[in-house]
């Protein structure tokens, strides 16, 4: 299944969607459903998260978060496309999870507990430093879960 996020952009018009789904699982009651893999734009919602939705015209629209995941929120964005991969596996090496947007050249990056979420922070800075991508942290999950 599929909820449905209402997008707004910033002040530059970025990004130029106003709608995100993202897969979700059926939580067990007819409104609640949990984040299945890892929005590129919505800031509302994590992985793992459990939502609540209201259905508008057979549409899934996220409401409110029901639980919390432990899990924090990251988009990352390459200068370079061909460094996606290489920053995709360091953070996977890390202990996260990123999905990519091509068209975008966007990681989404789900970071599992405090402890990975320094770490990770920690390598992106380097690079940032570096100037080989700008990221920004949409949803920090500070639980040490990890």
């Amino acid at each position: 299944m599929k909820v449905f996020f209402k997008i707004e952009p910033d002040e530059d018009g970025y990004p130029d969607v106003r709608s995100e789904s993202v897969w979700a699982i059926d939580a067990g009651s007819p409104d609640a459903y949990i984040i299945d893999n890892i929005p590129f734009f919505a800031r509302e919602a994590s992985l793992g998260d459990t939502v609540r939705v209201r259905l508008q015209d057979g549409v899934r629209w996220f409401d409110a978060v029901i639980s919390e995941s432990p899990n924090s929120l990251m988009r990352v964005f390459c200068f370079d496309r061909t460094a996606v991969d290489d920053v995709s596996k360091e953070l996977i090496d890390l202990g996260c999870a990123t999905e990519y947007f091509k068209s975008y050249n966007l990681l989404a990056v789900s970071i599992p507990g405090a402890r990975i979420l320094a770490s990770t922070e920690s390598y992106l800075n380097k690079k940032l430093d570096m100037g080989l991508l700008d990221y920004e942290g949409a949803i920090y999950r500070l639980s040490a879960v990890d």
